[in-house]
């Protein structure tokens, strides 16, 4: 039985066990237009031919203490194993709840751990009085984009150089996807 929890700096150390990466047998290719009347982007689902892998180089999680002394990040133990991750800020400026990590051990996938935790985050985002919960993730990560979809999430942003000058056209591209809370 799982169990929903804050995380805290103790849990620090074992998220590199969990924040592994992805493997996806589709990808949102992005086209772009730019002229003097009109700005387009546009996504379009693609099959791959062979999966995309993406794993992730965790050599130090020390970049993650801060975000979990801010108090806003939970996590679901399955008895004394992590299971799944929701790394959490608040930008008060503009009450929104950033997600910065999301992640599901593997064989905890298809099972509702996913749904509980985001559930669990969208109401701690509400009892802060945020209007909207934000996360990032990349278009060749076709399986997060459907879980964030399920969950009331939608794709309101494209940043085709957040992670290096060369990501567009044929590289990883920035998805930003908002939940508006009731």
């Amino acid at each position: 039985m799982l169990f929903l929890r804050q995380l805290t700096s103790n849990d620090v150390a074992s998220l590199n066990r969990l924040i592994e990466g992805y493997t996806s047998f589709e990808r949102y290719d992005i086209s772009w237009r730019e002229s003097e009347v009109s700005i387009d982007f546009q996504l379009q689902l693609i099959h791959l031919p062979k999966p995309y892998v993406k794993r992730f180089d965790l050599a130090s999680t020390a970049s993650y203490e801060h975000i979990v002394e801010a108090g806003l990040s939970l996590a679901l133990f399955d008895g004394n194993t992590l299971a799944a991750i929701a790394l959490s800020t608040l930008q008060d400026w503009n009450r929104s709840f950033w997600l910065h990590e999301f992640h599901v051990r593997e064989n905890y996938r298809g099972q509702g751990a996913g749904r509980q935790l985001m559930n669990a985050v969208k109401e701690k985002a509400r009892s802060r009085e945020c209007r909207i919960v934000v996360c990032e993730t990349q278009n060749t990560n076709v399986p997060a984009i459907r879980f964030y979809r399920r969950m009331g999430f939608r794709v309101e942003a494209v940043d085709i150089s957040l992670y290096s000058n060369s990501d567009f056209p044929d590289q990883e591209i920035a998805l930003f996807m908002k939940c508006r809370l009731d």
